[in-house]
């Protein structure tokens, strides 16, 4: 409800992937699939959380909460790495939106950097 809360512990992506390495590596794994985020404004916070694993990943999908989550993704998928299908806002005033990503596979970036 409204009023209930928790205390709870928290950790960066990258250290939750570095203590789980004792019992199944994770940063040396082929890439995960997809990745979705939508956790009401700290997407920011998450992908900054995650520099190692989020190579990793291959299809993103973020919802976007406020303009610092915007900032966040775009530096995140740079344009060399990823192709952006989606980046849209609900409206001109509302940083409510939807962020995908996928990541090119080296064949396809090589050939787009010959064109």
């Amino acid at each position: 409800g409204r009023d209930t809360w928790a205390e709870c512990q928290t950790t960066t992506l990258d250290d939750w992937a570095k203590a789980a390495e004792e019992r199944r590596p994770l940063l040396d794994q082929p890439a995960f699939l997809l990745a979705k985020f939508d956790i009401e404004g700290a997407a920011a916070a998450a992908l900054h959380g995650m520099p190692k694993l989020l190579p990793k990943v291959t299809h993103w999908f973020i919802g976007i909460h406020n303009e610092a989550e915007w900032a966040a993704a775009t530096a995140a998928f740079n344009a060399s790495d990823y192709d952006i299908l989606v980046q849209t806002k609900r409206g001109k005033n509302d940083p409510n939106g939807a962020f995908i990503a996928f990541k090119r596979d080296r064949a396809s970036a090589q050939r787009g950097r010959v064109r």
